[in-house]
């Protein structure tokens, strides 16, 4: 795993996972990250151990991004998917960090 601290003024983090594999192993994180994203919160390294553990809050709407592209004599394929942070500190504020309808204070 590769991680690096500062990517420009967009980025404070990234966490990049690189690894060789076959089409099953591939097929394979790809269900398990789909399942992940419907329960729309969990930890990365669930579906791909080899992420350092962090949780996960996905909320609505989401953007998906999908690049399929020749590099370097090659092939790649890219999937992004982005939300804001700050809907996410929102529904905290609502639902809780788990998820659950809190009462209001």
């Amino acid at each position: 795993m590769e991680h690096i601290e500062v990517y420009g003024e967009r980025h404070r983090e990234i966490r990049k996972a690189k690894m060789n594999t076959n089409r099953e192993e591939l097929g394979d994180l790809f269900i398990k990250l789909g399942e992940a994203f419907k329960r729309g919160v969990f930890d990365i390294s669930e579906p791909i151990p080899s992420i350092e553990p962090e949780r996960i809050e996905l909320v609505e709407p989401l953007v998906f991004k999908f690049l399929y592209a020749h590099e370097e004599g090659g092939l790649e394929l890219e999937l992004e998917v982005e939300w804001s942070q700050s809907r996410v500190s929102q529904m905290n504020d609502i639902h809780g960090k788990n998820g659950e309808i809190t009462s209001p204070p």
